[in-house]
């Protein structure tokens, strides 16, 4: 079995990035799943006790990849929804990502870029 994590001087770079940013910084565990948009009260609530950070639907295998093929790989993980609250990208607005949303995949490449950089 492969573990599924990210390595950690990439993570080191993302985190120092993002901090270099005035960026808020969350490190934690996540659950990459393929329930999409399919999740019970039942299933959140059993993440949440878990107290994981996000559920996402790539990373284990970008890791799990990476590992096996001798790379590094890191995450960062921007959030379009809360599932605890009740909302998700597209279902509580006409928007594709709610307004506050919407630049963080820009600022989330700039910031894996700067990382990129440093571990360069």
């Amino acid at each position: 079995m492969i573990p599924a994590v990210p390595d950690y001087d990439v993570l080191s770079a993302l985190v120092d990035s993002a901090e270099e940013n005035d960026e808020d910084v969350h490190v934690g565990p996540i659950v990459s799943d393929d329930a999409f948009y399919n999740e019970s009260d039942a299933y959140v609530e059993e993440w949440e006790a878990a107290n994981l950070l996000a559920i996402e639907m790539e990373a284990a295998a970008v890791f799990s990849l990476a590992r096996r093929k001798g790379l590094a790989a890191g995450a960062i993980c921007t959030v379009d929804g809360n599932l605890v609250e009740g909302t998700q990208k597209g279902a509580d607005s006409d928007e594709e990502l709610p307004e506050k949303a919407k630049n963080n995949v820009e600022r989330a490449i700039a910031l894996t870029l700067d990382a990129v950089v440093d571990l360069a």
